[in-house]
């Protein structure tokens, strides 16, 4: 995985690289998005060449193309109100951006796509990730916004009624997005898995608006994209008002008094008080920087409560002496550091901010210190950067469009831990990488050096120990005849400290520049994947040292103790099903005999309860019973890794450990929890069958649990078959089938279940299993406030969002 690819686009914006938590890599080509996909398949060929081609998928995503319902044909706008991207602009990509984690399907990450007609789109891919007809436009930011000022447009609200014309025109204009931003994830608690998903919007009537997006998989019973504005606000301020130049208007008036936002960036938020988290979303104006403090109420269900800090509204932090025409963004440096830094460009300056989250808590203030330094002679735009620690400090890494490899002009600055440049002149590997290929490309064309390579993007992986550049190469005394379809870019991604060779880390230790419950197994195979590569002697002659040396990494990176023994599991459940108000070891799934029990032990059946029902959390409970404990994790990193050395004997080939983790859990669940069904009883009778092979594997009692017929039916022939092995199901007439790895019903339908990336497990899909009418006349897990209860199916498998045997992410 060393060198670059090749990738036939035609690029046209500048800082669209991005890179999600789960290693895939996007940029914008005009009409298209492409992502670059990593094989994390476990398996590894050590004949394989070491470059990227045989390592990854590219895609491209067509993002110009709208239907009727997604983009209505609309009359032409009054000159007051008319845009030029929304009336006739070819609609191509100008920004992406990912959202963190668990907001797609399979707990994917979601793209973020804005068009030049002022539309922001959510797209995510519906199946397996490297065919681009699998990616699907979602939801479309611009309704949701329209929706939501229609509503405050309700004469009972007291609002003013207007001219019908200009006030539908007016609608038009907040409707319209100019900028976005993610926030960096936001969890109500450290044990939960995946965070809130916020989402900050600046339309073209000078205000933002902050929205949480939600999809069918961030609940049991999500059904649609949708999203719920929870606040805006308005960024009129004096920068706005009419310029008193003695010109009647010019270019620069034009941008000094814009009607939108720009550079929207979002710092990680930190913990004040007990679900209360505070941030600070930033944005720029013509050559200002402004701060808006931001208050995060979070409930226990995992809602968010977003509120304003009014005793720090809008404050301008920064100006710049020219305009600021570069990125900005907010960087985490370092695992350790509880400081945050804002990095924004100008035509000729840089400035960092640093803000501490110790020492900075709400209402007591903020202290943000901000520090100004020169570009030099550069002359062009900032098209990408990335902030990381180095052991002497702190190195910022950025490229300008033209000037960083043709004028040799500066593309590092060192800093010192104070924050005091340093005078280091030393080219990083990433420029030598592209310096290398405009020769290369001088060389084969016979221009004698006058070769010109433009950087269009620059990005950090997730763990900040990659880089990955964008740039294409031109002739610069030449005229270029060239078509489109023969347009080139180069993607390159290498290391960012040090060269790739033997005694490289493979890992950053404690995640590096991601939180360790951010980090993903994704990003940690695509790592080990490139050492290897790297280092085929090694993995060939002496597995075993290269496997101890991939686990001791992963377990420093992930920061998981050494020793493997864990807190006693059945305490951690019952605690965990007690802080819902529910008791296991009274009255658990598995030891159910008649349903009539159920009915009468039911908590949430008690007026005086105080806790009230809620699938989501007893979903949440229920994974974090099924995935806690260091030993359980380091268990499933060795199954993921283990792939990679066949010749190496597997710890646990059964997965018995897995498997007696699964059964348990799901056997204690408490009936109160979950509607009677009769999938219900199938889950449990299978559970009882596995659990009772177990047993006998080890030689121990297995009369705890009365076994129940397990037949089930063919889907080919007809005929049935018994429960013989947890991992299939044969039919008498030879037809065989897996089995759902978390409810271990057979699959024997197509397009019905999710694979596992990385150890190919299969699991049934959510949305398969419908709900099974009640054994019983009463439907005991219907609530008297006229919800239902999930089934047992629903809360397994709405838990069940990543390989419980490897931890990968499923894919289908």
């Amino acid at each position: 995985m060393s060198g670059g690819k090749t990738v036939n686009c035609s690029l046209g914006t500048t800082n669209t690289l991005r890179w999600s938590e789960d290693c895939e890599l996007a940029w914008a080509t005009g009409d298209y998005v492409q992502i670059m996909i990593p094989k994390l398949r476990a398996k590894f060929d050590t004949a394989a060449p070491r470059s990227l081609d045989s390592a990854i998928d590219i895609i491209s995503i067509r993002t110009n193309q709208f239907t009727e319902l997604e983009y209505p044909l609309r009359r032409a706008a009054s000159a007051t109100f008319w845009s030029i991207g929304e009336e006739v602009s070819g609609s191509n990509a100008v920004a992406i951006e990912w959202s963190p984690a668990g907001l797609a399907k399979n707990k994917k990450c979601a793209l973020g796509v804005l068009t030049s007609n002022l539309i922001l789109s959510i797209w995510e891919c519906n199946s397996r990730l490297p065919v681009a007809r699998n990616w699907e436009r979602k939801l479309c930011v611009n309704h949701v916004l329209r929706e939501y000022y229609l509503g405050l447009r309700n004469p009972c609200r007291g609002q003013v009624q207007q001219d019908p014309i200009e006030d539908d025109e007016q609608l038009r204009r907040r409707q319209r997005v100019r900028s976005f931003a993610w926030s960096p994830p936001i969890r109500v608690s450290d044990k939960q898995h995946w965070s809130e998903h916020l989402l900050a919007v600046a339309n073209d009537n000078l205000e933002i608006v902050l929205i949480r997006v939600q999809s069918p998989y961030t609940s049991v019973f999500g059904q649609s994209w949708s999203g719920t504005v929870l606040k805006h606000f308005s960024v009129s301020t004096e920068r706005n008002t009419v310029s008193t130049h003695a010109r009647l208007y010019d270019m620069e008036e034009a941008v000094w008094n814009r009607s939108f936002a720009t550079n929207l960036s979002w710092s990680p938020s930190w913990k004040v008080e007990d679900r209360i988290h505070v941030s600070v979303l930033t944005f720029s104006s013509f050559n200002s920087i402004i701060i808006q403090p931001l208050r995060l109420e979070l409930t226990s269900t995992g809602g968010a409560s977003l509120t304003l800090n009014l005793e720090k509204p809008l404050e301008t932090m920064s100006s710049f002496k020219g305009r600021l025409t570069g990125p900005m963004q907010w960087e985490r440096v370092g695992p350790d550091s509880a400081d945050f830094s804002l990095v924004a460009f100008a035509q000729d300056e840089v400035k960092i901010a640093t803000l501490s989250s110790e020492r900075n808590q709400g209402s007591e203030g903020w202290d943000m210190k901000w520090r100004s330094f020169d570009l030099g002679d550069q002359w062009d735009v900032v098209t990408g950067f990335t902030l990381t620690r180095s052991l002497a400090g702190f190195v910022l890494h950025y490229t300008t469009h033209v000037s960083t490899i043709n004028d040799s002009s500066p593309s590092t600055i060192y800093f010192t831990p104070e924050w005091e440049k340093q005078d280091i002149n030393r080219p990083p590997f990433w420029y030598d990488q592209i310096k290398g290929r405009q020769s290369l490309f001088s060389s084969k064309n016979k221009l004698h050096g006058h070769a010109v390579a433009k950087i269009w993007g620059l990005a950090a992986s997730p763990f900040g120990d990659l880089v990955a550049s964008c740039a294409t190469l031109h002739p610069s005394k030449l005229m270029e005849y060239i078509i489109e379809a023969h347009d080139q870019c180069f993607i390159d991604i290498t290391r960012l400290s040090e060269p790739d060779a033997g005694r490289q880390s493979i890992l950053p230790k404690k995640g590096g520049a991601c939180q360790t419950q951010d980090v993903s197994k994704e990003a940690i195979m695509f790592n080990v994947k490139r050492w290897m590569s790297f280092n085929t002697e090694m993995v060939v002659l002496n597995p075993k040292k290269a496997m101890e040396r991939i686990m001791t990494e992963i377990q420093s990176c992930l920061c998981l103790p050494e020793g493997t023994e864990d807190e006693s599991h059945e305490d951690y459940s019952i605690a965990s099903w007690a802080s819902l108000g529910l008791h296991p070891k009274e009255n658990p799934a598995g030891q159910i005999k008649d349903v009539s029990q159920e009915f009468q032990s039911d908590p949430f059946r008690d007026s005086d309860q105080p806790t009230p029902y809620d699938a989501d959390q007893i979903a949440s409970v229920l994974r974090n019973i099924l995935l806690s404990g260091t030993a359980m994790r380091i268990q499933r990193i060795e199954s993921m890794i283990s792939p990679l050395f066949p010749t190496l004997e597997q710890v646990d080939p059964s997965g018995a450990v897995v498997l007696s983790r699964i059964v348990r859990t799901t056997l204690d669940v408490p009936s109160a929890a979950f509607e009677w069904s009769k999938i219900s009883r199938k889950i449990i009778a299978r559970h009882k069958q596995v659990l009772t092979r177990l047993l006998r594997m080890i030689d121990q009692d297995d009369s705890e649990y009365e076994l129940e017929d397990c037949t089930e039916e063919c889907w080919v022939c007809g005929e049935t078959g018994p429960f013989e092995e947890w991992e299939w199901f044969r039919c008498r007439n030879g037809h065989q089938f897996n089995r759902c790895g978390i409810t271990f019903l057979s699959i024997q339908e197509p397009f019905v279940s999710r694979t596992c990336d990385f150890c190919g497990r299969q699991y049934l899909q959510r949305n398969y299993l419908e709900r099974d009418e009640a054994d019983e006349v009463d439907q005991p897990g219907n609530l008297p406030d006229g919800r239902r209860k999930a089934t047992l199916a629903e809360l397994l498998l709405a838990a069940c969002d990543l390989c419980l045997h490897c931890g990968g992410k499923l894919a289908g």
